[in-house]
């Protein structure tokens, strides 16, 4: 019985350990799939930038500097947008684990109280079989080995 409980508890936090890794896996595909289309996004936005830059370029240097003052705010937004999601599913796949660890803990807690109660059950029953076994001893062979003692020296 402990065998199943133990196998059933494995193929649990098995389960538990396996849809983590799930969901991990697919907060870390979506925050790609965000970087992505902001990178796409960016680079649609950088291209004009640059088709921007190179016809300002004979027309007027302040334009093309702030073109390129542009592309760097945006390029920078983008590094810091990627890091704020690579921080998110970083956190977010921490406070799964935590979760997961939680549950596995409070799990193992149960059965291990369980398993004290089987024991403490298991001993108590053996204790009073003893105690039984112990009083019919004394009534049956010891109580009439004393009376007779008892009558053999009052005679």
């Amino acid at each position: 019985m402990q065998d199943a409980a133990k196998v059933f508890d494995r193929e649990e936090m098995d389960s538990a350990v396996k849809n983590l890794r799930e969901e991990e896996r697919i907060l870390v595909q979506e925050a790609k799939d965000e970087a992505t289309n902001n990178l796409l996004v960016t680079t649609t936005m950088m291209e004009n930038q640059i088709i921007r830059v190179t016809s300002a370029h004979e027309k007027d240097k302040m334009e093309m500097k702030s073109a390129i003052s542009e592309i760097e705010k945006i390029l920078k937004g983008l590094k810091d947008e990627l890091i704020k999601l690579m921080n998110e599913v970083n956190r977010k796949a921490k406070e799964e684990m935590e979760k997961m660890v939680k549950m596995i803990t409070e799990a193992q807690r149960k059965e291990m109280e369980k398993l004290l109660d089987d024991m403490e059950r298991k001993l108590r029953k053996e204790t009073e079989a003893k105690i039984r076994k112990m009083t019919l001893m004394f009534l049956f062979v010891l109580l009439p080995f004393i009376i007779i003692i008892m009558c053999v020296r009052a005679f």
